[in-house]
């Protein structure tokens, strides 16, 4: 389906990610959580209710949040920060990103994941924009945030490398890459082109 969505046009990728998300929800929701009873789909498949009667609690398909992060140096002259994800090809770099955990912000989720992942501490967080993501049942929520300092200790779990790339340098590196700044439709790459065009 990805590589299908990326030559529809937006309108006909939104629907086709809302059937993939709904129908991938009614598979995996068709027992309640509460009393274990079979769930039966209602409201024109927008929701699942409980059969027992006794409990009858009505759900509806739940998302799991992620952010997708631009980090940009304190420092001049402008950087941002790119890292390569263990499992990715050598030269390979991208955002950073990380689901979002209970009882945590955005904002925070924002900061553990940079953190954590790439060793750097970041101060002021902005939001930019959002893309569904139905694999299986996610939203990235794109920020960009600013780091308090330059220095990078990647985690080498999930990070196998990360470094700061001057706006030449991301032009050059996206030339020379077989998947430049990444899909079209993708927050990752708008993220991209708008720190590229400031």
């Amino acid at each position: 389906m990805r590589d299908l969505v990326a030559g529809l046009s937006a309108s006909e990728a939104a629907r086709l990610a809302y059937a993939r998300g709904l129908l991938y929800w009614h598979r995996r929701a068709r027992y309640c959580g509460s009393c274990g009873a079979e769930r039966q789909s209602t409201h024109g498949g927008h929701a699942r209710i409980c059969l027992n009667e006794h409990c009858a609690r009505l759900v509806f398909p739940r998302i799991e949040p992620a952010v997708l992060v631009l980090v940009e140096s304190v420092s001049p002259p402008g950087r941002c920060l790119l890292a390569r994800h263990r499992g990715a090809p050598e030269g390979s770099y991208s955002t950073l990103a990380g689901f979002v955990e209970v009882g945590e912000s955005l904002e925070d989720a924002v900061r553990r994941k940079i953190a954590e992942e790439a060793g750097v501490r970041v101060g002021a967080v902005r939001y930019q924009g959002s893309q569904p993501w139905p694999f299986p049942a996610g939203i990235m929520l794109g920020f960009r945030a600013t780091a308090l300092a330059d220095d990078i200790h990647v985690d080498g779990r999930e990070l196998v490398e990360a470094r700061w790339f001057t706006r030449e340098d991301l032009i050059a590196w996206a030339q020379n890459e077989a998947r430049g700044l990444g899909r079209r439709d993708s927050i990752g790459r708008h993220l991209l082109e708008c720190w590229l065009a400031e």
